[in-house]
């Protein structure tokens, strides 16, 4: 449990509400894989950011924006 602005939050629920708040494009081509999203925002590397989005059941390889 983390607590952040006087509000309680669970750590993988945060974890969670990143990875599901990364919109779909529009189109086949915008946006980049999941996975690449998540390690820049997490800033760790390819491993770790493709093993993030399985743990939590997201395709890594979906085309994704910020």
């Amino acid at each position: 449990m983390i607590v952040l602005a006087g509000h309680e939050f669970e750590e993988r629920k945060l974890i969670y509400r990143v990875l599901a708040g990364m919109r779909k494009p529009t189109t086949k081509t915008a946006g980049h894989q999941r996975w690449v999203q998540v390690m820049q925002v997490f800033c760790v590397g390819s491993s770790v950011a493709r093993a993030l989005c399985q743990e939590f059941q997201f395709d890594p390889d979906e085309r994704v924006l910020r």
